[in-house]
């Protein structure tokens, strides 16, 4: 089993809360952790929040406060649970973590003790939303002390040149409290208690103009004459976000997703190599969660800038239902999968996390796929 924690889960455009995942596997706590030094069993996957929203879920379960920053933002008065499948197994893996007779027990010495020992950063891509912890809390680490940070080489040269620089923030990989680790799509590779394997995306298009690069996804958002149109389809390139596959010691698995968008939008197949890829897993019920995005709880399909809305989502998985019933007679392939939203983008109005939720549900019922829907809230932990 894994124990996952949500540090953050917003994809903006509010800061404080973003996207930030803490994985292990559900045989050692963090207790353990801490008081052994077992610094090979936590994976930090993407890093948007990182130690001070680390020390506000720590403050809150060992205080037993129940607190959801995600849904304090809204006039929302349903509960934590309401988010979550009722299959899925909500935890407080932290809440036994305090000492009151031991002043390095504070909220935030308990979360530099455990974010010690992190070793390894897994990053899905560059964008400040998915790097903003490991930027800022860096000077808390040290050589004694370095972090792996694992990515493409997009993502990495990415970090090299335009974060850690000198100018924007000092060269903390010449420093050496940061080692840049640069890994290939679809090879798979050991990472002390891990075997992982990344998958390529496309998270939008970087058209090459004159001036500057943009991130974009849909020609029809910018006002182009017809040769600037013309340039953009043959010009520019996918912006490559990345998911991560990962194996525990105890043989399961939990497939990460970054940003990315329809294979439809894209006119690439990099979703249906991976859904392929995976089915046997799913069929197996070695593979039974998978973490993925849908930023936009708005149905229309314009304006979505590299990302997922409930339509193109369930379109995907669909398609991930169709590769599973080549492999099985059984009509419902994914009656055992737990499809957990992340990333989701905040409105000034209501709660999206709820409407995409009310959606993909509708959706789940009429076409019939049993899949069990969660979403991610920003301190929560599950089990599963």
């Amino acid at each position: 089993m894994f124990e996952i924690t949500f540090l953050g889960t917003s994809g903006g455009p509010i800061e404080g809360t973003n996207c930030c995942i803490l994985l292990k596997s559900s045989d050692k706590s963090y207790k353990e952790i801490i008081e052994n030094n077992l610094s090979d069993e936590i994976l930090c996957i993407d890093a948007g929040s990182g130690i001070n929203r680390l020390s506000e879920v720590i403050y809150n379960e060992i205080n037993n406060l129940e607190f959801n920053q995600s849904l304090n933002l809204y006039n929302d008065k349903s509960s934590v649970e309401h988010y979550y499948h009722e299959s899925m197994n909500i935890i407080k893996p932290f809440k036994d973590l305090n000492n009151p007779h031991n002043d390095d027990t504070t909220p935030i010495g308990l979360s530099m003790k455990i974010f010690d020992n992190i070793n390894n950063y897994i990053i899905s891509h560059p964008h400040l939303d998915h790097i903003n912890s490991l930027v800022l809390n860096s000077p808390n680490f040290s050589v004694q002390n370095s972090k792996n940070v694992i990515a493409s080489s997009s993502t990495i040269d990415s970090l090299d040149k335009f974060i850690f620089n000198g100018i924007i923030w000092p060269n903390m990989q010449e420093f050496k409290i940061l080692k840049f680790n640069k890994i290939d799509y679809h090879q798979q590779f050991e990472l002390n208690n891990f075997t992982i394997k990344m998958y390529k995306l496309s998270h939008g298009k970087l058209f090459n103009s004159i001036k500057r690069n943009n991130s974009i996804s849909l020609i029809e958002n910018y006002q182009l004459n017809q040769k600037q149109k013309n340039d953009y389809h043959t010009t520019s390139t996918p912006y490559l976000s990345s998911a991560f596959l990962i194996s525990n010691r105890l043989d399961n698995d939990i497939l990460i997703f970054g940003d990315f968008e329809s294979d439809s939008v894209s006119g690439l197949n990099f979703n249906s190599l991976i859904w392929k890829d995976i089915s046997p897993l799913i069929i197996s019920n070695r593979l039974n969660i998978i973490v993925v995005e849908c930023s936009n709880s708005n149905l229309s399909t314009n304006n979505l800038y590299g990302h997922l809305n409930p339509i193109y989502l369930f379109q995907e998985l669909v398609l991930l239902n169709d590769f599973c019933k080549q492999l099985t007679s059984d009509p419902h392939p994914l009656e055992n999968l737990n499809i957990i939203v992340n990333h989701i983008k905040e409105t000034s109005t209501s709660n999206p996390r709820k409407k995409i939720l009310q959606i993909l549900n509708e959706f789940n019922e009429k076409y019939d796929l049993r899949i069990k829907f969660s979403i991610a809230l920003s301190g929560v932990s599950v089990s599963i």
